[in-house]
């Protein structure tokens, strides 16, 4: 039976990161059914995918209903961190960016007393520096993206590289920088391309397409 949900899990992840939204939410509300058939891990990927799963479809509203779940749930630091920051990622999208820093801030003080882990702080950096640059603080989003630029590199992470060159194009951007945009922007383009994130190399490229009526 564990065995069975846990490839439900995967798959219904895996569809999601294809992009087959409509398919991956219907496998996680056939899951949801079975709730309490789950382990405690296994809400919480189910949990966690749903909150992905809605956020994408700009189902804000639900997307936070299963944020809060996963605040709930969390027994220590490493869950209280993770939980965190997909609250803050989910009212960022909504652009809701000053709470959704202000939940950065709380997930940035756990991870300083969890070991400073560049993976981490890289994701977290990443994301103050989006929704200071989508509030319109762009004082605080160019401070910003230098560190997650070093932690990124830290972490050897292809993923997390690719994110962090993107919006530290989109700060130069908005600096009217753009021939430093666009060499960000192609760094980014190339780390998706090792991490194999076909969805972001194609919005990295729209922002490159965009980039040349300026050059």
């Amino acid at each position: 039976m564990k065995a069975n949900m846990d490839d439900r899990l995967t798959q219904a992840f895996s569809l999601f990161d294809a992009g087959r939204l409509e398919a991956a939410y219907v496998l996680y509300q056939q899951l949801l059914a079975e709730e309490a058939q789950l382990s405690k891990d296994q809400q919480w990927q189910l949990y966690m995918g749903l909150v992905y799963v809605l956020s994408a479809a700009k189902d804000y509203d639900g997307a936070l209903q299963y944020a809060a779940k996963l605040l709930d749930m969390a027994q220590d630091d490493e869950d209280r961190h993770v939980a965190l920051h997909q609250t803050a990622m989910v009212y960022r999208m909504r652009g809701q960016y000053l709470l959704a820093l202000e939940l950065l801030a709380q997930e940035r003080e756990i991870i300083s007393r969890t070991g400073n882990q560049p993976m981490k702080l890289a994701v977290n950096l990443y994301e103050v520096s989006l929704s200071a640059l989508l509030e319109g603080d762009l004082p605080q989003a160019a401070a910003t993206w230098p560190e997650a630029v070093i932690y990124a590199k830290a972490a050897g992470d292809a993923m997390t590289l690719g994110c962090v060159y993107r919006v530290k194009g989109q700060v130069l951007a908005a600096q009217d920088d753009m021939p430093q945009a666009v060499s960000a922007w192609q760094k980014a383009r190339t780390y998706f391309e090792q991490a194999g994130d076909e969805r972001a190399c194609h919005e990295v490229q729209a922002l490159l397409n965009n980039a040349a009526s300026y050059l």
